[in-house]
């Protein structure tokens, strides 16, 4: 087997994980986004790492429009019964974790698509030693494997191939589809 195949097979174990283990919680998330857009909230979406670009741009077309991308400097968009998505690996950057704080602040309900971290082996390096998964309202794990690697190099050194984004991709269309269902006329 080629890394290519086992690339993908990596990819299929983490999705299988997802598909079992977090239906319900992107239920819950669909549920909760679909009830902020018929109320009158706005839904945001804060896509980081190695989630492919284009889905956070703006003015993306050729997709059910449900969310709009937000950046830190836009958090004060925020309002009360708003939902901001957020992805990132392990959500320990400092722009993500200030984030979440800005919509904390903000009352904004929010939901992380990514997977506990555990300080101990992820590196938490928001000077208030908090990751965006402890101030998340929901978080619907990503279930990416150890240091987001897919892949080891036989000849030894780091791993390779990232999940992450993959895993997010998919996570995204699915909660993007179950929005979209809930508002349909």
């Amino acid at each position: 087997m080629g890394y290519a195949e086992a690339y993908l097979d990596a990819v299929r174990a983490n999705l299988e994980k997802v598909a079992q283990r977090e239906a319900e919680r992107l239920r819950q998330a669909a549920a909760r986004i679909a009830g902020a857009i018929a109320a009158g909230h706005r839904a945001f979406e804060f896509l980081q790492g190695h989630f492919l670009p284009i889905e956070a741009a703006r003015g993306h077309e050729d997709r059910p429009l449900v969310f709009t991308p937000i950046t830190l400097p836009d958090a004060a968009h925020l309002r009360p019964g708003d939902v901001l998505v957020m992805s990132h690996q392990y959500g320990v950057l400092p722009e993500c974790v200030d984030m979440a704080f800005a919509a904390r602040r903000h009352g904004a309900y929010i939901v992380a698509m990514c997977p506990p971290s555990d300080p101990a082996v992820i590196v938490r390096s928001h000077p208030s030693g908090k990751s965006v998964p402890d101030l998340a309202d929901l978080v619907i794990s990503t279930h990416i494997p150890a240091g987001d690697v897919a892949l080891q190099v036989p000849a030894g050194g780091p791993g390779a191939c990232p999940t992450s984004g993959t895993i997010q991709a998919a996570m995204y269309w699915a909660l993007v589809c179950a929005v979209a269902e809930r508002l349909r006329p």
